[in-house]
């Protein structure tokens, strides 16, 4: 940005301090994305290479497994992006639009699993029911394709609102930092924000209408042994269910949540710029999921059998609980008319480029 040749103004201070902050924000979602596909990597290699449906490009196996190596890519493109601009001062148009392209291929590994779920639940017989004990894959009652259709578009519905999430949170800091860099940050208003804010609560919303549905399906139509479904767990997309209540807490959790993040993009249910309880609330969400959807749900199956699956969820829902929050605090504390020298990137791109 070549700021010791030239006089810094309190804009282009506001300037430096907006591109270092998404430059770090990209940056962790990058750190989030590099670790997310790292345990399913691993668990499927082996000393004899990858076999079977892992070789074969007309499986869906073969694209979920290339869409790992994708975030991959993605994350570590995103992490070095965002460390030239934040800790570096380093940032370009050049590398921001590269890394952009490249995040536009991570829906892949995420289309990928909505067909993978959406072939299952066209098969008959139990397909997301898991014994405990491995010995089988019979319930303790039938399963209609009632239910395998019903659990089918749950999962459906539940991969698609965290891979918006997941990948929109990286997509947006790139987008808004190639904003900064080529001088047109007044796009970046307090609408702006409140537009993001009730897509992102929406998704949230949708996510968690998928869980307390599920959850609520699972607990009237199965039987259950000491609040946990008898037998086994149901496993779609990115939900594992043992315990049916706990998700349906979780859910209805979410659902209030994306609910009054979209009610505060209106205007509404907010206390003004300092007003912190929406994020207190959507950080008592983060939590609860890490140790309800993830620690116990998973946690308790015999032998660690989903800890790769625990790892990329975990990993997924970050964008879920860090957007909201980021978008309401935004949308709050940016002004509605930003005056064209207010933050001074006009002067700064024109100055860096004459010195090119």
């Amino acid at each position: 940005m070549a700021y010791d040749k030239m006089h810094l103004s309190v804009g282009s201070v506001r300037c430096a301090n907006e591109r270092r902050q998404y430059g770090a924000l990209l940056m962790v979602s990058g750190i989030v994305a590099v670790l997310a596909p790292l345990a399913s990597i691993v668990s499927a290699m082996n000393i004899d290479g990858l076999t079977g449906d892992y070789k074969d490009a007309s499986t869906v196996t073969f694209w979920k497994y290339f869409g790992f190596f994708v975030l991959l890519f993605i994350g570590v493109t995103s992490v070095l992006t965002g460390f030239a601009e934040t800790i570096h001062d380093a940032g370009n148009t050049r590398s921001t639009s590269w890394a952009i392209l490249i995040t536009q291929l991570a829906y892949i590994p995420y289309i990928s699993d909505m067909v993978h779920v959406g072939k299952l639940a066209t098969e008959s017989g139990p397909v997301f029911w898991n014994e405990l004990d491995a010995s089988g894959a019979e319930t303790s009652r039938e399963m209609t394709s009632v239910d395998v259709k019903f659990i089918g578009a749950m999962g459906i519905m539940g991969v698609a609102s965290y891979g918006f999430a997941f990948i929109g949170s990286i997509a947006f800091m790139q987008f808004s930092l190639y904003t900064f860099q080529t001088a047109i940050p007044e796009d970046r208003n307090s609408s702006y924000f409140a537009g993001r804010l009730s897509f992102y609560s929406l998704v949230l919303c949708a996510a968690g209408i998928s869980q307390l549905m599920l959850g609520s399906y699972l607990l009237t139509n199965f039987d259950m042994e000491d609040g946990k479904l008898s037998g086994g767990y149901v496993f779609v997309g990115v939900y594992v269910v043992l315990y049916p209540a706990m998700s349906m807490v979780i859910g209805g959790l979410q659902v209030i949540n994306g609910l009054w993040g979209f009610a505060r993009s209106l205007d509404v249910a907010h206390g003004g710029p300092d007003d912190i309880l929406f994020a207190f609330s959507m950080a008592f969400q983060w939590m609860a999921m890490l140790a309800v959807q993830i620690i116990v749900q998973m946690g308790l199956l015999p032998g660690a059998q989903l800890a790769d699956v625990a790892a990329m969820v975990g990993a997924m829902m970050f964008g879920l609980c860090m957007m909201p929050p980021y978008l309401d605090y935004k949308m709050r504390n940016t002004l509605q008319d930003i005056p064209i020298d207010y933050y001074g990137c006009s002067d700064e791109y024109e100055t860096e480029h004459a010195l090119e």
